[in-house]
């Protein structure tokens, strides 16, 4: 596995990028889940890279770009320009939680360039009352909230959580890029104001939308969500939550490549 290396310019290191497989292979573009970073993908570059290009990009505000603010628009953006730089054809986008959203709205943009779309627990539009918590999240009471430590004490209780919950080596990609939870305030403030049944009527290419059995927040919208589709099709993965791709690497690794093998490149 190679890390930081962009496939146009061989031998050039492209901070906050992780890359396996060759160049030659079909593209997957793997978007982190908002608050975490590109290491949380890292089992997902050991098990598709025989096969396919992966490269897992650090969004703004995360990994080795931490020390800017993340914005909505700013992370598509990026997204965009990654397609532009490093990746020769077509790529498949593949996006968990929050940047699953990332996905869909950098897809809808670049119709030729994305040659099809995983959403994993990208499945809703946010529902008014989330506005208000959202909004409460990035006012005062965000302030005097980081100014109180706010952000290391929600990191250590997610890293604790992680411990009890995944094996010690999902647990330590999860923190190795290090955690940001005051994006994941920032991100649902934007995602709010944002259709994305429109979003999503706007792609093209065919849609895999994966929903973890026990993710109750997603796994009922997930169908009319769905139907905004022109292409889609749904996967409910048994014995798994809202991060699928860490609650069930093996089997999300395998589904991906799957869908990635149906398409048109």
């Amino acid at each position: 596995m190679e890390e930081s290396r962009a496939s146009s310019k061989p031998w050039r290191r492209v901070v906050g990028l992780d890359e396996a497989g060759t160049w030659e292979s079909p593209a997957l573009v793997l978007i982190h889940a908002v608050g975490l970073s590109r290491r949380m993908w890292r089992p997902q570059l050991e098990l598709l890279q025989n096969e396919f290009h992966v490269l897992a990009p650090d969004l703004p505000g995360h990994g080795a770009h931490s020390s800017a603010a993340f914005h909505l628009d700013e992370a598509v953006e990026e997204i965009r320009a990654l397609l532009s730089r490093t990746v020769e054809y077509k790529a498949c986008l593949v996006g968990e939680s929050i940047g699953g959203y990332v996905a869909l709205m950098a897809a809808a943009l670049e119709p030729e360039k994305v040659s099809g779309l995983v959403l994993s627990s990208s499945s809703h539009n946010l529902p008014p009352r989330m506005a208000i918590r959202a909004r409460l999240m990035v006012g005062p009471l965000r302030r005097t909230f980081l100014a109180l430590g706010g952000e290391a004490y929600l990191a250590r209780k997610i890293m604790k959580r992680a411990r009890r919950q995944y094996d010690k080596n999902i647990a330590h990609w999860v923190r190795a890029g290090g955690l940001r939870p005051r994006a994941i305030a920032d991100s649902l403030s934007e995602l709010v104001d944002v259709d994305f049944h429109a979003r999503l009527e706007a792609v093209n290419c065919p849609v895999l939308a994966m929903n973890g059995a026990k993710d109750r927040f997603l796994r009922r919208p997930a169908a009319d969500f769905l139907s905004h589709a022109k292409q889609g099709r749904r996967e409910m993965v048994g014995d798994a939550g809202h991060m699928i791709s860490l609650d069930q690497p093996e089997l999300f690794s395998q589904l991906v490549a799957d869908f990635a093998r149906s398409l048109d490149w």
